[in-house]
């Protein structure tokens, strides 16, 4: 049985904190050898094929996240082993299916898509993007399968070995390019750089997914445990999931796309390499954090809503540690990449200033979000998830149009993260705080299936 105890979250949360550290130096010692062996544009289409074929993760229809939720709820209540396997084994082979067809319809898709104009990527730059974008894209889907096992940790309250995925990952990406070096005769490092990233991937999710089942080998995936009605708990919670990933997808990935698209590739370089370096920061933080989704679903079951304030309590003493680091890092932003990439970079105005308070804002929705998430609450996330979608992407375009730099569109995002700022913490109090505390459970939202 899982341990829920509080010992456990913080030594989860501990050792998340240490492989974070851990991912985010290797990923800082990647940027500048990826920026040197591909150069300053090539780099910034690098940036933006990562974006667009990074969408992948959010195509399962929230399979992954709805496996995380039920299977935390089934473990909690100690449902039988079969029941569990049934769980696990619909989910595997109801993802399978769907990333299966959505790669072909992808690929065939992306040979009708003009690449480097949607990019405005010079073709003297490079000649025709859809061979790197497909065999990352292809790459990705294969991964994807793999990676499902992340829910698998999270829900037995092993949260800390999702992180260290990550550092095995970053420290094979950060050998394949090393190694890309030692052949110089490469005549496309764009295309090279795409399939070692992709390779990376899929050895570690094969490795860690092999890892995970040879110790749990009661719950190892099979046909004749598939049912359709677990796929359907599954994909009925999952679908909500998805609807609240595509519009934050819409919100966090698409501002590189909008700055190469006013600005050019060239633009992108600064935006990106000061969103990394603050999203470092508030990547530790999320770590830390990140345990208390799944011991927020399982110790709502077990305590009731008293679970609540004890959690976002917990998660607010770190929030205001990392906003400190971030605050010195604005400060000394200049020197922090003279260091870190061995030359200046020309930065718009306001614009790390602007990644100080969007960072800030990010990691303060955290909190608010990995409870929401935690209790299922999505309708509520559906809706504002959706309206900020659709007020993203016009609202940071005009921003950009009329600052005339990428700030425009960083100020864009912010004014959009402010809605669930406001209605998350508000939206908790009303539906779960607001009653005296008698120690029982408030009845979760009832929500209509999709």
């Amino acid at each position: 049985m899982p341990d829920y105890s509080a010992r456990n979250i913080k030594r989860n949360s501990t050792l998340l904190l240490i492989y974070k550290v851990a991912s985010i130096i290797l990923s800082f010692l990647y940027v500048p050898i990826v920026l040197r062996y591909l150069g300053v544009e090539l780099y910034g289409v690098w940036a933006v094929i990562l974006n667009v074929v990074s969408w992948i993760a959010y195509f399962d229809i929230g399979i992954g996240n709805g496996l995380r939720n039920q299977l935390s709820i089934a473990l909690a209540r100690e449902e039988n082993e079969s029941s569990i396997k049934s769980l696990v084994s619909s989910a595997y082979i109801l993802l399978s299916a769907i990333v299966t067809v959505m790669a072909i319809v992808a690929i065939l898709l992306f040979q009708l898509i003009n690449w480097n104009s949607l990019l405005n990527v010079d073709s003297h730059l490079y000649s025709d993007l859809k061979a790197p974008i497909c065999v990352s894209f292809l790459l990705m889907c294969l991964s994807f399968i793999f990676s499902i096992c992340k829910s698998l940790f999270f829900a037995i309250q092993k949260a800390h070995i999702v992180n260290l995925l990550g550092v095995v990952q970053q420290a094979l990406m950060l050998a394949s390019v090393c190694a890309l070096f030692l052949f110089p005769t490469l005549d496309d490092p764009l295309f090279s750089v795409a399939v070692v990233y992709g390779l990376s991937s899929v050895v570690v999710g094969i490795g860690f997914t092999g890892a995970f089942f040879y110790k749990h080998e009661k719950y190892m995936p099979s046909l004749k445990y598939f049912s359709k009605a677990k796929a359907i708990e599954v994909t009925d919670l999952g679908l909500r999931f998805f609807v609240v990933q595509i519009a934050s997808l819409l919100l966090f990935s698409t501002s590189t796309i909008i700055v190469s698209n006013i600005f050019g590739p060239s633009e992108v370089t600064p935006f990106s390499t000061a969103n990394k370096l603050f999203m470092a920061l508030a990547s530790l933080y999320v770590a830390v954090i990140t345990p208390f989704w799944s011991s927020i679903t399982a110790n709502y079951e077990r305590q009731g809503s008293r679970a609540i304030p004890v959690a976002i309590l917990s998660m607010a003493k770190p929030f205001l540690v990392t906003l400190s680091g971030c605050f010195l890092l604005y400060l000394f932003y200049d020197t922090v990449i003279a260091v870190w990439l061995g030359q200046p970079l020309e930065n718009p105005d306001g614009l790390i200033l602007g990644m100080f308070i969007y960072t800030g804002i990010y990691m303060f929705n955290a909190i608010f979000s990995q409870v929401t998430n935690g209790l299922s609450c999505l309708k509520m996330m559906m809706i504002v998830a959706i309206v900020q979608a659709i007020l993203n992407i016009p609202v940071s375009y005009m921003l950009a149009l009329s600052i005339g730099t990428s700030t425009g569109v960083l100020l864009g995002n912010i004014l959009v993260m402010l809605i669930s700022t406001a209605v998350y913490p508000a939206y908790l109090y009303f539906k779960f705080l607001r009653k005296p505390n008698d120690g029982t459970k408030t009845s979760r939202p009832k929500e209509p299936r999709l």
